[in-house]
């Protein structure tokens, strides 16, 4: 602010220097009119002899206006000096920047179904060695369609499971890394599908069997398949034997009671599990039961 200041007070004595000039050089007109015009006249020969001399025009500048000019140029080259030295004194400071490589993605990344309609393998090389660095992965149902967060493991471990799929599904994968502010582009998708399940569920187990008056009764224990469909239930009169299939049992139940029976027969029991995709569990023998009535007759009943 003060500097405005000062440059209008260096204009307001400019202007008025220049209106007192002005005044002295009328006085000075009337009072050597004559002299100065045998002056003038003698200096325009001169200066025009100068000019032919060097092959140019001059025509010769009043002493007032020298110095009005030497003055107005002094004061223009200290506003422009002022400037500049305002301009060198905001400078744009030196930046420091560090280079860090960028964050590498998964290497080698494999997936695979395992051919049991529950579960997807993801594997990679392991390459982290601080425990910072993670791994991500997202799984998208479409292709083209950008996949969903579904986990982030250390980048030290060598694979994932996604349990979470379903058989005939179709899946795919993409992989980043994440280290502090810093990721990785991501590697994928990885397309995997439609899963198969070709694995056979576990059979029931704890199988009993018992006789009862209006026929016999069988119980055991589901196995813990998540895709178990029922439980088959074959019978047979002879030994060995797979027999017919008398019942299909939905999981939770764990009790048929088989009524379809005759006196003094002996009966074989299978029972297998059968899961969403058809897989049925290795047969097991199960113990036949006792005929039906007295099993001594030689021992009387009551």
């Amino acid at each position: 602010m003060s500097g405005l200041l000062n440059k209008i007070f260096l204009l307001s004595c400019a202007f008025v220097l220049l209106l007192g000039v002005i005044a002295i050089q009328g006085l000075g007109w009337s009072n050597h009119s004559a002299d100065g015009s045998r002056k003038n006249i003698g200096q325009q020969v001169a200066d025009a002899r100068i000019g032919e001399v060097k092959g140019v025009n001059v025509k010769a500048a009043a002493p007032e206006q020298d110095f009005l000019n030497l003055f107005f140029n002094q004061h223009f080259l200290n506003i422009q000096d002022s400037i500049i030295a305002s301009r060198k004194s905001v400078s744009t400071p030196q930046a420091e920047v560090l280079y860090k490589a960028a964050l590498a993605p998964p290497q080698q990344v494999q997936v695979r179904d395992l051919k049991t309609g529950r579960v997807v393998v993801i594997t990679w090389e392991r390459f982290a060695t601080d425990a910072s660095i993670t791994i991500r992965v997202l799984r998208s149902e479409t292709a083209g369609i950008e996949g969903k967060k579904i986990a982030e493991v250390a980048g030290t471990s060598l694979g994932y499971y996604d349990f979470d799929v379903k058989t005939g599904g179709t899946y795919y994968y993409t992989l980043l890394c994440l280290g502090g502010d810093d990721q990785s582009e991501t590697v994928g998708p990885y397309q995997i599908g439609p899963l198969l399940d070709l694995a056979s569920p576990h059979p029931p187990t704890f199988v009993q069997t018992q006789v009862k008056p209006e026929g016999i009764d069988i119980v055991w224990n589901d196995p813990s398949d998540p895709d178990l469909k029922f439980i088959n239930i074959y019978r047979s009169t002879l030994p060995g034997k797979l027999g017919q299939n008398i019942a299909q049992v939905f999981p939770g139940k764990q009790q048929f009671f088989d009524t379809k029976v005759s006196a003094q027969v002996s009966y074989y029991y299978l029972l297998t599990s059968q899961d969403e995709a058809g897989n049925e569990s290795p047969f097991q023998l199960v113990s036949g039961a006792q005929p039906l009535g007295n099993p001594n007759p030689f021992t009387p009943s009551f």
